[in-house]
């Protein structure tokens, strides 16, 4: 009896030992994983719990643990969780672990804050106005296993000046880079031009790189931009 009362002590000590801050299981190696850096919100009392429970309101069941280290919240999700709807307030930068495919429609419209985010390499479709009006974001790569960007995808983004457009891309919805800023530069690297209808906002400073093999394929299917359209390795 006295070893089997130790035995139950010992697992029920394992099991709290393997629970997070909010007390959920957090041992499964396949959870996903979004580490957010949120703006220092002096003006919101008890800013803590505002995020942690908008953290709770935009992932709901899916929601496995938190953990805080300084302004950076670690949000571990279930592993079923594979499409981001939404993202949280204040938000200024945003690191999306692997597992994650698919950016839905309008997902990150929140994140006018959004300065820096890494998208996984599993990601494989970004919906419309995901990232629209996302103002601070200068720079966004694009991983090479996205087949897909939507309408409107980054419209609005004021301060967009660089975009890496990954290898799968096969189409490009309309004015997915649109109202960006003056100095855009993208770098399309699928050997094969994307779908596109008037994606890219004509914008002062417009430049376009494409691989050196797909110039004339690219001036030739995207002839409205084939004056920026140069060369280069990508």
């Amino acid at each position: 009896m006295r070893k089997l009362f130790l035995f139950i002590t010992l697992l029920a000590t394992f099991v709290a030992c393997s629970k997070s801050e909010d007390g959920a299981e957090n041992n499964n190696p396949n959870n996903k994983q979004i580490r957010v850096k949120v703006q220092d919100g002096w003006w919101i009392e008890n800013q803590d719990q505002y995020i942690r429970e908008d953290i709770q309101d935009v992932f709901g069941d899916y929601l496995v643990s938190i953990k805080r280290e300084a302004d950076w919240y670690t949000i571990i999700l279930s592993e079923d969780y594979t499409k981001l709807d939404m993202i949280i307030w204040g938000v200024v930068e945003c690191v999306i672990d692997e597992g994650i495919t698919i950016i839905g429609d309008g997902a990150i419209k929140r994140g006018d804050l959004l300065e820096r985010i890494t998208l996984p390499k599993s990601l494989k479709l970004i919906g419309n106005d995901a990232f629209w009006g996302c103002e601070e974001l200068a720079k966004i790569t694009i991983p090479d296993n996205v087949t897909f960007i939507g309408r409107e995808a980054f419209g609005n983004c004021a301060n967009l000046r660089n975009v890496t457009i990954g290898s799968r891309v096969s189409e490009i919805g309309t004015a997915a880079f649109w109202q960006t800023s003056e100095d855009l530069t993208i770098y399309c690297k699928p050997h094969i031009p994307p779908m596109q209808r008037e994606s890219f906002y004509p914008a002062e400073n417009l430049k376009i790189y494409v691989p050196y093999e797909s110039v004339d394929l690219y001036k030739s299917s995207w002839s409205q931009y084939s004056d920026v359209i140069e060369g280069a390795n990508l």
